[in-house]
């Protein structure tokens, strides 16, 4: 007879817990790729995400020690291994194991060695993604009470980053006030971000306090908040930043702000800079356009159609608002990367290039003559 084994296969558990990993990966991938849509990012990446999740729930607790915590020593810890451990751990373990997750937001204090500062902050940004996607019953209620528990300091990546989870949460701390007062940018940043969910004159003077901030990024965030609750004086700014501020380090994002709440006379404007060739960012013009929804900015995107570096953000354009199809087949080019069969030669390959992609990174390269074809017809 056979022996039927008592308690987990660890080999199968572990390997539950790399391919959660490799959906958060592939998760992050969907969410830039031009083409895919919410729905087929539920139906594939996160319905595996969730079954080898539940994987680990079968394991019980016992899976943090045999298969989670390890994964720590990996050679490299990215977003996607932050956010499988931080999930995975929030979801079967003990409180005390929970807690711990909370030092993982402070990836200096617990990595060993010599670890790059990007390493370490991606893998902090997947730790917040965890968190943020957590389903444990009263997870809430339990965030609340660590971020009650670090408010003291006003200060530092790890209540910044319980912050940053509730307020992807939609959920608030009730410290949120004192918060957007503090000194420190990165809480500055979640506390902004948090007071999107809120409605009262206090949180709104204290964003308002802090439109003009030094901080690029806190700026751009504050005033994005303010647009999301219609606060007096949050059109303005985002007119100013996206057409007027010669130094605007969000810019495109300003424009995005601008395209999509802006009226005629606003789009016509947009369309004018966007028709310049003397403008210095055209892409950020184009990346904006297509949030128009207006046929005659459309037409201007166009003339950027053959452009070698912009033609890709040109015929975004024609998909966002004219309806081009991305599997059109007769509208785009083969991928650069068929272009070669395997790794370029080794002394033609960048190995200090930045591999990061961004979303507009991945846009597929359009045949020029067939986009004016398409939109003349």
């Amino acid at each position: 007879m056979f022996e039927i084994p008592h308690g987990p296969s660890w080999p199968i558990v572990e390997r539950h817990f790399d391919e959660l990993e490799l959906m958060f990966e592939l998760r992050g991938d969907v969410l830039l790729a031009p083409d895919y849509d919410l729905d087929e990012l539920a139906a594939g990446p996160e319905r595996r995400l969730r079954q080898h999740l539940f994987g680990l729930i079968v394991a019980g607790p016992e899976a943090l020690e045999h298969v989670v915590e390890p994964a720590l020593e990996d050679v490299v810890l990215g977003e996607a291994l932050g956010a499988a451990v931080s999930l995975a751990t929030l979801t079967i373990g003990t409180p005390q194991e929970c807690i711990r997750v909370t030092e993982l937001l402070e990836p200096y204090e617990f990595s060993t060695g010599e670890r790059d500062p990007e390493e370490l902050e991606a893998f902090r940004r997947g730790v917040i993604q965890g968190m943020a996607l957590i389903e444990r019953a009263g997870v809430d209620e339990w965030l609340a009470a660590q971020v009650s528990r670090e408010v003291g300091h006003k200060s530092g990546p790890k209540l910044a980053g319980l912050v940053t989870a509730m307020a992807q949460r939609r959920s608030v701390p009730g410290e949120i006030l004192g918060m957007l007062r503090c000194d420190d940018p990165r809480v500055l940043q979640a506390a902004a971000l948090s007071a999107r969910c809120l409605r009262d004159t206090d949180s709104a003077a204290a964003l308002l306090s802090l439109a003009h901030h030094e901080d690029p990024d806190l700026r751009a965030t504050v005033i994005e908040t303010a647009l999301v609750r219609q606060l007096p004086w949050a059109w303005q700014a985002a007119l100013h930043w996206a057409f007027q501020a010669s130094d605007c380090g969000f810019r495109a994002r300003a424009l995005t702000w601008v395209a999509l709440l802006g009226n005629s006379d606003v789009h016509a404007h947009l369309r004018e800079r966007l028709a310049s060739r003397d403008e210095p960012d055209v892409a950020s013009w184009l990346w904006a356009a297509g949030y128009t929804g207006r046929a005659e900015i459309l037409e201007t995107a166009l003339n950027w159609i053959d452009d070698p570096e912009l033609a890709p953000l040109a015929a975004e354009v024609c998909c966002t608002i004219g309806g081009a199809q991305i599997d059109d087949d007769s509208l785009w080019q083969e991928s650069m990367s068929k272009d070669h069969d395997g790794l370029p030669p080794l002394a033609l390959d960048d190995l200090d290039a930045d591999l990061s992609q961004r979303s507009e990174d991945l846009l597929p390269r359009p045949h020029p003559e067939h986009f004016l074809a398409w939109w003349s017809r």
